[in-house]
């Protein structure tokens, strides 16, 4: 349903003495001359404001059609005003980092028109607010504000932060240390960092705070990469760039090489371009697939590559939701399961996966379906150990936590977070120049060549 804010009361006019109207004006259509925010306005100031519609000539003032609806209609805090008989002003109410459109009239609602009668030419107007940290407290506001939103978060972390005893602390007293300086913080960006570091307790990657769209961590990982492009690019000459960080090669004997460098769906495309890659490597000896630089993504993604190898649907993950008061309240366990491709979009020869420390999140999960591959081998190092599924906390001051919210779990039900996934051939890389060597990489290969050699006597 539309709203269409409309004058109650007819209101007398007089017109103004702007010069001499012409004869033309009184059967010709006005025009909206100023709209203020502009279209396509950004960074508005949120909170109460007003429309201004300017005309290019003298109006009725005996209606108006602010016309729209739903979220993105600007909410009005009262009537809209004449100012003179030229422009008209609605007061509204703006949130931050929102979208808001309107219409000055429509071909329904014309009651924007001139001292003719005649209706406005209808204009469709947008703009974008600015975030929450363009919006400004006394420090009374402030301080409250920060108070309020101070003990909502915590109240998330002790109600669904699924990891809240994994590190054996006493959150409480974490709250209690931290209470102080976060409350006063004298601006919501400050609030934001001061809350970051009380969370950096947790040790956990994927604990966030967003505000205004930029992501604050809580916490950080300095990880030494197992992998470097140039050690494989010289091992394969002829590598061939799907884009997003996805490429493919094979060696002189036919091995094929794979590198899926992230799950995230901006590769979606480049890794659907792998199912004709998997098509034309049936009849190698064995397949590298490289994940070691892979931090994660959509789990989809990876379970649609692991498809080619897992030979019947299995098991490859379990997990359980937070969902209560409790720390202790989970949800019952739930299986994750990889089902394979149909017959003819298999691949049945050995499989060699590259991991490291780099692998996180959804490219655990896919370390974790490969292992169900009967002719699947990992080699690297472990991983690093750290999947969380988080969902958003919205709080008053307009910052939103992330808070992990399940427990991921092997198969046998034990959590890996902050353990990682080992490999089945361990390559240490303590001191190993990548740029010059990769013995992860050599030992894929060899491991590789080893079974076709014995395949073929």
């Amino acid at each position: 349903m539309r709203r269409v804010l409309l004058s109650a009361v007819a209101v007398m006019w007089t017109l103004p003495a702007h010069g001499q109207q012409s004869d033309d004006d009184r059967t010709r259509a006005p025009r909206v001359q100023t709209v203020t925010p502009a279209t396509g306005a950004e960074g508005v100031a949120p909170g109460s404001a007003e429309i201004h519609v300017r005309f290019d000539m003298p109006m009725s003032r005996e209606g108006y059609s602010f016309v729209g609806s739903g979220p993105h209609f600007p909410q009005p805090t009262g009537a809209a005003r004449w100012i003179d008989a030229y422009e008209c002003v609605l007061p509204v109410k703006l949130k931050p980092s929102w979208v808001y459109r309107f219409g000055i009239n429509s071909p329904r609602h014309k009651n924007f028109r001139s001292v003719w009668l005649v209706p406005v030419v209808p204009v469709a107007c947008q703009f974008e607010t600015a975030g929450v940290s363009a919006v400004k407290h006394t420090p009374d506001e402030q301080r409250r504000l920060n108070i309020t939103s101070y003990d909502a978060l915590c109240e998330a972390m002790r109600t669904r932060y699924s990891y809240l005893e994994r590190l054996g602390l006493d959150w409480e007293a974490v709250f209690a240390a931290h209470r102080k300086e976060v409350v006063d913080a004298p601006d919501v960006q400050e609030w934001t960092r001061r809350a970051a570091r009380m969370l950096s307790s947790a040790e956990d990657l994927h604990l966030l705070l967003e505000l205004d769209g930029d992501k604050h961590a809580t916490a950080v990982r300095s990880v030494t990469p197992n992998w470097n492009r140039a050690s494989t690019n010289e091992a394969f000459p002829d590598m061939r760039d799907l884009g997003s960080g996805v490429a493919v090669a094979r060696a002189s004997d036919g091995i094929g090489y794979v590198l899926i460098g992230t799950w995230s769906n901006d590769a979606g495309a480049a890794v659907e371009r792998l199912h004709t890659v998997f098509a034309e490597m049936v009849d190698a000896p064995g397949i590298v697939i490289d994940v070691r630089p892979n931090a994660g993504g959509s789990e989809t993604l990876a379970r649609k590559v692991a498809a080619w190898f897992v030979d019947k649907p299995r098991v490859y993950a379990r997990h359980a939701f937070r969902r209560g008061p409790n720390s202790d309240d989970f949800t019952p366990e739930r299986e994750r399961t990889v089902k394979p491709n149909d017959a003819d979009r298999r691949y049945r020869g050995p499989v060699v996966v590259l991991m490291g420390r780099a692998n996180m999140s959804s490219c655990e999960a896919f370390l974790l379906m490969m292992k169900q591959a009967p002719n699947a081998t990992l080699v690297g190092e472990t991983s690093y150990g750290s999947s969380g599924n988080p969902k958003p906390a919205f709080l008053p001051n307009g910052v939103i936590a992330h808070i992990p919210s399940w427990k991921a779990m092997l198969p046998d039900g034990s959590t890996f977070e902050g353990r990682g996934i080992p490999p089945d051939v361990e390559i240490p890389s303590k001191g190993v120049d990548f740029a010059k060597r990769d013995p992860v990489l050599d030992a894929g290969l060899r491991l590789l060549r080893e079974r076709a050699a014995n395949k073929e006597r």
